[in-house]
């Protein structure tokens, strides 16, 4: 397997305005594309991961306290997905700056091509991630996923109940992550170019058609 299996040719593809933060009330929303290199990971155990800016995009910074919901969306790029065959983790998470474990109650949903969800985990409470958001589901959480996947997106919903550690009450996030473990996983990925060559000759086709019907008449 190539150690990166790249999902787009070029982050520019995505609007700077498209993945903006909203908050309201106590719901904390955040859409981000995920448009760069899925790395096979072999570092920590986990089977693939990818991190950060330019990898999603447009970057984000926001704050969630206590009692808050970070609705979180990561999209892949139109054509995009990715298929895992035997999943037994997905995890999809943004990093905190201040450390403390936080318990915290959440889904994940998978997204097809359209951003509609069709499987969502069950609800997990627990206690975790002393610098992240974002809960890690297992096997126990991912009743009903097929044995081989494909999706081109996901969709974390979660409420932080408490920030353990003494006087942390809210935190600030800005890295996103998102890694998982599979027996194998299969990055579905357009030639660099294919479109535009598939444009292309479409375009000449239709021209050589309209000359061809010109000269008939």
């Amino acid at each position: 397997m190539n150690a990166y299996l790249v999902f787009a040719a070029a982050a520019l593809l995505t609007s700077t305005t498209a993945g903006a933060s909203t908050t309201t009330g106590s719901t904390t929303t955040i859409h981000l594309t995920l448009n760069a290199a899925l790395i096979a990971d072999t570092g920590n155990g986990f089977t693939g991961s990818v991190q950060g800016a330019p990898a999603f995009a447009p970057p984000v910074s926001f704050n969630l306290a206590e009692g808050d919901t970070l609705d979180y969306t990561v999209q892949f790029l139109p054509g995009q997905s990715l298929t895992l065959v035997n999943p037994t983790l997905l995890w999809s998470f943004i990093f905190a700056d201040v450390v403390s474990e936080v318990t915290a109650t959440g889904t994940l949903a998978l997204l097809n091509g359209s951003g509609a969800a069709f499987f969502t985990s069950q609800s997990r409470t627990d206690t975790e991630g002393d610098v992240h958001i974002g809960q890690y589901f297992d096997l126990g959480d991912l009743v009903g996923l097929p044995s081989t996947v494909t999706f081109s997106g996901l969709r974390y919903v979660g409420k932080v109940v408490d920030y353990v550690a003494p006087g942390v009450t809210t935190r600030a996030y800005a890295e996103p992550y998102f890694t998982f473990s599979a027996d194998s996983f299969v990055a579905s990925v357009p030639e660099p170019g294919t479109s535009g060559l598939w444009c292309a000759g479409l375009a000449g086709v239709l021209w050589l058609a309209k000359r061809r019907g010109g000269e008939a008449v």
